[in-house]
């Protein structure tokens, strides 16, 4: 569905709707077509939804999907750059291996431990690099099936990020779902 809208403080309208496809919907389509021509307002509620209104009564309610983060190996190669991580567990907590081998700097495996949000994914990297172990907070948001890393300013001593909301998710080596095999 994409249509024009104005927005007008909570007063919301929509123009006429782009093509449809009026395939595989039965009447649904045409039922959801007729529901948004009658919207003129909308609310958030207690639960987060998105209510589009004809004044006081919600006609359309819709709820963020979380992200599906899929176990397995997500990966970024080139350019002599590597980046790995496998996704061994997914539940309440995300765990799994990550390695850094950044073209011209020493390789670094270990651990990783944290959980997802939304879309973002922060936690605990637990690693060795000559011989010396370390942890850090890293910091990843899914979009389009990858993995986008984030960076932002770090505590003085260098181990986590000073405000999670200011993470800037702009990192030019996105990490695609791999075989791990691979």
């Amino acid at each position: 569905y994409s249509a024009d809208y104005t927005l007008n403080g909570k007063a919301i309208s929509f123009g006429e709707p782009g093509p449809a496809t009026l395939m595989y919907c039965g009447e649904g389509e045409g039922v959801f077509l007729k529901m948004m021509r009658k919207v003129d307002g909308y609310s958030i509620d207690t639960e987060n939804r998105l209510n589009l209104m004809a004044g006081e009564v919600p006609l359309l309610r819709f709820k963020r999907m979380s992200t599906v983060l899929q176990k397995g190996c997500y990966t970024y190669d080139e350019n002599g750059t590597t980046i790995d991580l496998e996704i061994t567990e997914n539940g309440d907590s995300v765990t799994g291996n990550l390695a850094y081998a950044l073209s011209g700097k020493d390789k670094n495996t270990g651990t990783f431990k944290g959980r997802l949000k939304d879309d973002k994914l922060i936690g605990e990297y637990t690693f060795r690099s000559e011989g010396v172990e370390s942890s850090r907070e890293v910091a990843f948001m899914v979009k389009g099936g990858r993995l986008i890393e984030g960076y932002g300013e770090m505590t003085d001593e260098g181990t986590a990020f000073k405000d999670p909301d200011a993470i800037d998710y702009s990192s030019k080596m996105p990490l695609a779902k791999t075989d791990c095999s691979q």
